[in-house]
């Protein structure tokens, strides 16, 4: 797959796990299952297609250290956020600061994810 498209295919899965992740939230609790597997299974398959595209660049070109220390950082952080989001989708309502943890992880996946693509496709 081309390396344009493989990003471009990415970045539309994170912002669509983005938007159901909020329409998640404002719905409240009891969680709709139907819309937290959508948005569990958006954000694997986000994660899943930067990786490969990652993995199919530096394949074609070495990468830059810079873009391997951005797409680690978004690695990290999106295991952070899967981990928080466990927590606030169990049965009894979690801790605020868990919330916010996963509010916060999520955006910065968000943007590491999305800076790993700019790097990717810039080369």
């Amino acid at each position: 797959m081309d390396i344009l498209l493989s990003a471009k295919l990415g970045g539309a899965l994170l912002v669509a796990s983005l938007l159901f992740g909020l329409w998640l939230s404002r719905r409240g609790r009891p969680l709709s299952t139907a819309l937290l597997s959508a948005h569990k299974l958006l954000s694997l398959a986000a994660a899943g297609m930067t990786v490969a595209t990652l993995l199919q660049r530096n394949r074609d070109v070495p990468l830059e250290p810079m873009t391997w220390g951005v797409a680690i950082a978004a690695g990290v952080l999106f295991v952070g956020a899967v981990a928080s989001g466990g927590i606030l989708s169990g049965e009894r309502p979690a801790p605020r600061a868990i919330l916010r943890v996963h509010q916060i992880a999520a955006l910065f996946v968000a943007l590491c994810g999305a800076a790993t693509l700019v790097l990717l496709v810039a080369r």
